[in-house]
């Protein structure tokens, strides 16, 4: 009895160590829907990634990870929001005509090309909620003709536009309609870029390159990306950039193999609101325009919506199967729900319903699900309201890829 307890008790020690060390890691997900944790201990872009799990050390090619590790959305300000979807923390210190210098505590001095900044966002404010209907165009897409005019929104509240003349830190001069304005940099929250300047169109460019999460909460598209035990190296533009290995918290990688649903042109959109506010869809947001996040998580790619509406997608060539999850955003806070249904359309002009959820509710982990798409020409993506009519179902397809 007594070597009995021994026993036991080592393999109670075995086991809790073993789920220790798991909580201590993060997860990796490949593109085929599986997760594992694991320690990233060392990488070479194009190559293989090794992970140190609970069971051992694991090799992995590069081209099979979907993600690994946990970002959290950056509410980091100043930041600047670029037209890949990249986001970099650091102050702007000057904007000339073709590219914007900006200071990292992490990274350093580095330059931005100007026609590829979204938005520069001093402090953080909520997103206004606008009634939507199908003449407008949808957040994020340039206007017919495009647009030379900066957007500014001011700590007050107030709004002004016009064409950014020059910037320092202390002070931007802004060309307007009645004269040029000169105001205090302090003074101003953000300020949305043109869709297009000098002819040069710059909406939302969907990007094949690695990005890299780090610990100031920037996320960025990089090239030449290498990680050991010690040190991270990539390029970022045309800047070199190393850090310590402990400053990478997340990888995301999208093989050639790999469509994400939130970079295809959609087909055709309809929200059908249960009283009059209608509401559009966000790519790689919740559908108040912030980022997408379930369950305490934060995701990267999908598409946010609000119930009910429809999608519909085109099915790229060769795409075998649709792989995501569904959930409810965080902001419902506690009073979302909604049910999930995935349509396809076999080139015979007739919809068969491939996927539908439980009634999926707020504080929930998502839903995984897959379809196989082998000889399908479209999708269409539904949401239904569920529990409480239409009440903060702010609707989430998460990670939602075809794969070939």
């Amino acid at each position: 009895m007594y070597i009995y307890n021994i026993i036991l008790f080592i393999v109670t020690l075995l086991i809790a160590s073993t789920q220790a060390t798991a909580k201590e890691y993060a997860t990796y997900t490949l593109i085929d829907g599986t997760s594992q944790a694991g320690k990233l201990v060392a990488m070479t872009m194009g190559e293989t990634i090794r992970f140190d799990t609970a069971s051992g050390t694991i090799d992995i090619d590069w081209s099979s990870l979907l993600h690994w590790g946990k970002y959290e959305n950056s509410q980091q300000t100043p930041r600047l929001c670029l037209t890949d979807g990249s986001i970099l923390v650091a102050e702007p210190v000057e904007i000339v005509s073709k590219e914007c210098v900006a200071l990292s505590p992490l990274l350093g001095k580095l330059k931005v090309p100007r026609t590829d900044i979204v938005e520069i966002i001093f402090f953080e404010q909520e997103t206004p909620v606008v009634n939507f209907d199908d003449s407008q165009s949808f957040p994020g897409e340039p206007s017919e003709g495009g647009t030379t005019t900066h957007s500014l929104t001011l700590l007050n509240g107030d709004r002004v536009q016009g064409k950014i003349e020059s910037w320092n830190q202390e002070r931007l001069v802004l060309e307007t309609d009645v004269g040029p304005l000169s105001l205090e940099t302090t003074s101003v929250a953000s300020i949305l870029f043109p869709t297009a300047a000098e002819g040069i169109a710059t909406s939302r460019k969907p990007s094949k390159l690695p990005v890299v999460g780090l610990t100031d909460g920037s996320l960025l598209h990089v090239s030449k990306l290498s990680v050991n035990n010690e040190s991270a190296s990539f390029l970022f533009y045309s800047t070199t950039i190393r850090c310590e290995s402990q400053q990478v918290i997340y990888l995301q990688w999208v093989d050639p193999r790999v469509t994400f649903v939130s970079d295809l042109p959609v087909i055709s959109y309809r929200n059908i609101p249960f009283l009059s506010l209608s509401w559009p869809y966000r790519l790689d947001q919740n559908v108040l325009g912030s980022s997408l996040r379930c369950n305490g998580r934060a995701f990267q790619k999908g598409v946010g919506v609000h119930s009910a509406c429809r999608l519909t997608y085109a099915t790229p060539e060769k795409a075998t199967l649709l792989i995501g999850k569904v959930g409810m955003d965080d902001r419902s806070q506690g009073e979302g729900s909604s049910r999930f249904r995935v349509f396809v359309d076999r080139g015979l002009g007739k919809w068969e319903e491939s996927y539908t959820s439980p009634v999926v509710r707020s504080n929930q982990i998502p839903e995984s699900f897959s379809v196989d798409v082998s000889d399908v020409k479209q999708i269409s993506l539904l949401v239904e309201y569920a529990d409480r009519a239409d009440v903060r179902d702010y609707a989430n397809w998460l990670d939602l890829r075809f794969v070939q």
